[in-house]
């Protein structure tokens, strides 16, 4: 659990563009029923991926605590 909130404000910060991407590659329109319900978890797992890869490059971890 800690370190799960450890990568919280990186994922705020990191998930408008996460949904961005999806929704350019995978033609999502937002009134559909996998873009209200499945895609909230799916943006916050690959956030939370990218954060985490992130905090492992020496430096990065300053600029996302």
């Amino acid at each position: 659990m800690k370190r799960l909130s450890g990568v919280s404000l990186g994922v705020y910060v990191i998930h408008e563009f996460v949904i961005a991407v999806l929704e350019k590659l995978l033609h999502l329109d937002q009134s559909s029923y996998y873009h209200m319900l499945a895609l909230p978890m799916v943006v916050w797992v690959i956030s939370v991926a990218i954060v985490l890869g992130l905090q492992k490059i020496p430096g990065v971890n300053r600029l996302l605590p």
